[in-house]
């Protein structure tokens, strides 16, 4: 009976795998045009205690190839208590104090400020890349999008800690293009994140899920997906690529994952809550595939064949990202994150977890 459940939660496994790398390849790249830019844009920010993150944002921002008269800087202050305002002083920006707590407040305050008709959302610890406006402006002007999802990834880094984050980080982006590829999009990252200003009011903002804590990106996303199936796409082209910051301990690590995985009983879309599902199957195949290779080679055959698959996946993918990861820090990732996955879903069940010096629990 064991081998039956593992035959077919491999089966299931390897047709996910094949089929987002199949609609990976098939997204089109986007291009950019030599076209005179049309769209206005305002680049929102929502920031807490950012004073050391905030100059380098500020400085890409202000390196970015596009008429300067067509874009323009929102930063929201989500009751900060650093400096932030020294560091401001360098850069044309637009300021205001949010007097509700929490990111998505903040970043409403920030859209209903925004005088150009797409907006971009971002965090305070990105920097955005020099052509990232020329080419959200050539996918607009080709594509009739109401939301436009861009690529992100961590700062290369030597330290496994950071590798690990990176490995997990690029899966996500390809589940992520995957589902816009099948028109069922569930994945986005608020660090890298376009829409229409008009339709966001439309599907009346974060209203909902302004009592979630974490989940800005994912459920602005769902609205969008009901109210405007088949308008969003991603922008496939690395030098969109916006780079943002890793966690340097584990603790922090573990505290963002727990935060990111809590949210997941309020998604209304039963996919993510599917794809989860056999995930976990997969990784519970493999803890005991793990114990028991020594005894049967089927088990043995699961672990080879799914690192064969993962490896596959991320060699893809990471065609776009191009991240620097050491074989070694691969195969240790491959080896630790059932054990990291199931430590990560027994504390989301408590929903306790730490974010910007609050604690937060269910």
């Amino acid at each position: 009976m064991t081998s039956i459940i593992l035959f077919v939660v491999l089966f299931l496994y390897l047709f996910i795998i094949a089929a987002i790398i199949i609609a990976f390849y098939n997204y089109p790249v986007s291009k950019m045009k030599e076209e005179n830019p049309k769209n206005f844009f305002s680049i929102v920010i929502a920031f807490k205690n950012e004073a050391t993150n905030l100059p380098y944002l500020l400085r890409s921002i202000k390196s970015i190839d596009y008429p300067t008269d067509m874009y323009e800087i929102i930063l929201v202050n989500d009751h900060s208590n650093d400096d932030y305002y020294t560091v401001l002083q360098d850069f044309s920006v637009r300021v205001f104090d949010t007097h509700q707590a929490g990111k998505k407040a903040a970043l409403t305050l920030g859209i209903e400020q925004a005088e150009n008709d797409w907006i971009i959302t971002t965090d305070a610890d990105c920097e955005l890349p020099v052509d990232l406006l020329k080419l959200l402006d050539s996918h607009i002007q080709n594509n009739n999008d109401k939301m436009i999802l861009l690529p992100v990834r961590y700062y290369n880094s030597n330290k496994f800690i950071k590798q690990f984050q990176n490995i997990e980080f690029v899966n996500l982006q390809a589940i992520t293009i995957a589902g816009v590829y099948w028109k069922i999009p569930f994945l986005a990252n608020g660090a890298g994140l376009a829409f229409k200003k008009d339709s966001f009011i439309e599907v009346n903002g974060y209203q909902g899920n302004m009592h979630i804590v974490s989940g800005d990106d994912v459920f602005l996303l769902e609205k969008f997906h009901q109210k405007y199936r088949g308008q969003i796409s991603f922008v496939k082209n690395t030098l969109a690529v916006i780079l943002t910051q890793s966690k340097s301990s584990w603790k922090e690590l573990l505290y963002q994952k727990i935060r990111w995985s809590s949210k997941t009983s309020h998604y209304k879309s039963v996919l993510p809550k599917l794809f989860g599902l056999l995930l976990t199957w997969v990784q519970l195949m493999f803890l005991l595939s793990f114990f028991m290779a020594w005894k049967n080679s089927f088990f043995m055959w699961f672990i080879i064949i799914k690192f064969i698959a993962d490896a596959l996946l991320f060699l893809t993918v990471n065609k776009l990202y191009r991240i620097k990861i050491h074989p070694l820090y691969f195969v240790l990732s491959f080896i630790f994150y059932p054990f990291y996955f199931f430590y990560i879903m027994m504390m989301s069940i408590k929903g306790h977890f730490q974010w910007k010096g609050i604690s937060y629990s269910k």
